[in-house]
């Protein structure tokens, strides 16, 4: 029977196991926030980067001139002048989006030391993919912003205005802002090895007056505020829930993809619940089509919503969906359609009120069977509570199928632009 003391003892030595253990949870622990606001999410991606500590990571589909790329390319310098390094990463097919002003800044940062690499892209420094010409068909579809490995932002949001609504064609993103170390070692691991899979980009040298206008107009700005000030009553506690989903087959291993994960979460969706689903491409495969026949089956209701035919500037993709898509949801019972008449819907976002997903994962063939796509995945109640007042926004400024319709010279228009994007998207 042992003594009294030999109990305290034991229960000590038990207190100081729950304490480490507590401890290193809380050590682990993330913490993360939905950023619909786009000057907020640019606020955040550039002061982010001028405090960088050690180095900075910057992948984009689509890289092009404007106030976004300006801002990013200034903190960037101003990164690169207090000596930290700066890493960005671009889609080698998007690379005409990169104008001749831009490709300059690009040029001027790697005066500084940044390095500017290409994934996938078809100068003759990737002529290897000449002999496997089906992987000329991948692409580079991330949007990842890691800071430090400290700070990290996916989503849907590109570099180029249009993401931030500032000119032009203005899109609806979502950004998920992630800081913690739970999943930011994942994130870091997979940009070590997508870095791999790029070469570097060379672009000419700068004339002298270019190098002094640039220096001019991409001089250091005021540094920002604390990262955690930046979003002030947004940030969630998730603790151990959140987990980066990546694509295997982008980084030429094997392993899961995109789609093998969502089939999994939609397995183990509870009977008689809800999906909802956004998305600006909705074009269902065969394999798609199964998993939500399934959802279907077990009682759950699915949402989706797309963009309405009146946004000229996506109309491949309304025109994918009415060809691919429309014929297995027309008519089904517990299917309801949206057609956003808002700005332009480019956010992927899925939530079934207890799971969430955001991330860069369109619902189409290319980016479930070719594309390098990233996200995250939140098992959080609250997380989903905040997700679900974004599609209430949507439901409350959509049309209803049944009352959207295409005309044929709409369909004629937009056939050769549908077939084309779906190869590229």
């Amino acid at each position: 029977m042992p003594t009294l003391s030999q109990s305290l003892l034991k229960n000590f030595l038990g207190l100081c196991l729950a304490l480490a253990s507590l401890s290193s949870s809380l050590a682990h622990a993330d913490r993360i926030a939905l950023v619909r606001d786009p000057m907020e999410s640019l606020d955040l991606r550039g002061s982010s980067v001028a405090n960088a500590e050690t180095e900075v990571f910057i992948g984009s589909f689509i890289w092009t001139r404007g106030q976004a790329s300006e801002r990013l390319a200034r903190d960037s310098a101003t990164a690169l002048r207090r000596g930290k390094r700066v890493r960005i990463a671009l889609d080698g097919a998007l690379l005409r989006f990169c104008d001749t002003e831009c490709r300059l800044q690009l040029r001027y940062l790697q005066g500084l030391g940044a390095e500017v690499h290409v994934y996938n892209g078809l100068q003759l420094a990737n002529w290897r993919n000449l002999l496997r010409p089906w992987r000329l068909l991948r692409r580079g579809h991330d949007k990842i912003h890691l800071v430090d490995r400290k700070f990290a932002m996916l989503g849907s949001r590109n570099i180029w205005d249009n993401s931030f609504e500032l000119d032009g064609l203005k899109l609806m993103d979502l950004d998920i802002a992630i800081q913690g170390e739970s999943c930011l070692p994942d994130i870091a691991a997979y940009v070590e090895e997508y870095w791999k899979l790029t070469h570097p980009w060379k672009l000419p040298p700068l004339f002298e007056r270019d190098r002094k206008r640039l220096a001019e107009l991409l001089e250091p700005p005021k540094i920002a505020s604390e990262l955690a000030a930046e979003l002030p009553g947004k940030w969630l506690d998730v603790g151990d829930r959140a987990r980066f989903v990546w694509d295997a087959r982008a980084l030429e291993k094997d392993g899961t993809n995109h789609i093998d994960f969502l089939e999994a979460w939609f397995s183990k969706i509870p009977a008689k619940g809800r999906l909802s689903i956004a998305s600006p491409w909705i074009l269902l495969t065969p394999r798609t089509q199964r998993a939500f026949e399934s959802l279907l089956a077990n009682g759950t209701e699915l949402e989706f919503f797309h963009n309405s035919r009146l946004q000229a500037e996506y109309i491949g993709g309304v025109r994918g969906f009415l060809d691919r898509t429309y014929p297995f949801v027309r008519g089904r019972k517990g299917i309801e359609v949206y057609f956003w008449n808002g700005l332009t819907l480019h956010y992927k976002a899925m939530t079934d009120g207890e799971s969430s997903y955001v991330g860069a994962f369109n619902l189409g063939p290319q980016s479930e069977s070719r594309n390098s796509e990233t996200g995250l995945f939140v098992q959080d109640r609250a997380f989903a509570e905040v997700l679900e007042r974004e599609f209430q926004a949507l439901r409350e400024g959509s049309d209803s199928l049944p009352d959207v319709d295409i005309d044929d010279y709409t369909r004629s228009c937009a056939s050769l632009f549908a077939w084309g994007s779906s190869k590229v998207f």
